[in-house]
């Protein structure tokens, strides 16, 4: 049996995708394409390697096709409009391939275990380097949509659906408070919304991986923060909240500082059982999980009644601990309002 017809076949034996709209459904096909595709050295949309992260990714495509196949469907024409694909931008200063364009290679060096990277601009990032500057942002801020679709997510919510047959429902007492013995299963139709909410934290975000990608979709960066040191560089974070918080929420008690990778969940497909729930600050849907995220994240107590305010640090320079990576200014295509790539058929 070849490895799409396995895949196929263990979709059907559970159908996760069943209970989704046609705009969910093909909203989870542009999502499954974001991790699927990446920059190349070359500076060309490529694959993901075929590995065993590559493997569960082109599964997940897999599943997607047999739902539309169950349904009777074939993939809509404008399934790319609106699409997360990265534009395929290249640093002037990459070496040049044997069509003439510049590229990648050459450009990035090698990032060792236990590194963690910041992008941005150069302009933001020097500073950040010689004297510690750093804005560090509430969850709260990246709700706003104008954010853009990489960093654009409620931090504070984190919602899954459950497939109606991994649970089931009785009627056990009515509203006059008498009880129901010997009460059926009533069936549920369609998915089962489980939804957890966090009040609001200060957060820091990074990457584990040094990849091209990362540059075009944040905001086109032409820099980024190698952090080598970074229990050195958390210890020094840590220092700066604790000088400027207690003025900023003045009912602070105590502050709890932590930093680590962060958990992706298939929001779908969800392996914990409906009772567990997911650390908000820690956790994050799998269509981001591309971007290998590290987080430093501080939480206050007793927890904040309202949004917290953005907070500007200063830690010191931080040259001893990290370095700064320029690629200079990013040339190429530009999926310019990202409209539907499949055109209408006639």
């Amino acid at each position: 049996m070849r490895r799409h017809e396995w895949w196929r076949s263990l979709y059907r034996q559970q159908r996760y995708l069943e209970h989704l709209s046609p705009r969910e459904l093909v909203q989870r096909l542009r999502d499954v394409m974001n991790n699927l595709v990446n920059i190349t050295p070359e500076g060309k949309l490529g694959f993901h390697k075929v590995d065993p992260v590559g493997e569960a990714w082109m599964a997940r495509f897999t599943h997607v096709l047999e739902e539309y196949a169950i349904r009777g469907q074939g993939l809509p024409y404008d399934m790319m409009r609106q699409h997360q694909l990265p534009d395929i931008l290249c640093p002037k200063r990459g070496k040049v391939g044997r069509g003439g364009q510049a590229g990648w290679a050459g450009v990035l060096p090698t990032l060792h275990d236990g590194a963690v990277v910041k992008y941005g601009k150069l302009e933001h990032l020097q500073p950040m380097l010689d004297y510690g500057h750093v804005r560090l942002c509430p969850a709260s801020y990246y709700k706003d949509e104008s954010l853009g679709p990489h960093r654009h997510d409620d931090e504070r919510v984190r919602t899954m659906y459950r497939h109606p047959q991994s649970t089931s429902i009785r009627l056990v007492q009515r509203a006059d408070g008498t009880s129901v013995p010997d009460s059926p299963e009533m069936p549920i139709r369609g998915n089962i919304t489980h939804r957890v909410e966090t009040w609001d934290y200060f957060v820091l975000c990074a990457s584990g991986v040094l990849e091209p990608r990362l540059f075009i979709d944040f905001d086109y960066a032409d820099a980024c923060l190698i952090i080598h040191d970074v229990r050195g560089f958390a210890q020094r974070l840590g220092w700066g909240i604790s000088q400027v918080v207690a003025g900023t929420v003045p009912t602070v008690e105590s502050i709890q500082l932590e930093w680590k990778g962060v958990r992706y969940f298939d929001p779908h497909f969800p392996p914990t059982s409906p009772n567990d729930k997911l650390p908000v600050p820690w956790s994050k849907p799998l269509q981001y999980a591309y971007q290998k995220e590290y987080r430093f994240v501080a939480e206050v107590f007793p927890p904040p009644l309202c949004t917290l305010s953005m907070l500007q640090l200063t830690l010191g320079p931080l040259s001893d601990l990290a370095e700064i990576v320029y690629v200079g200014e990013l040339e190429g295509h530009r999926h310019v309002g990202r409209h539907a790539i499949v055109p209408r058929s006639s």
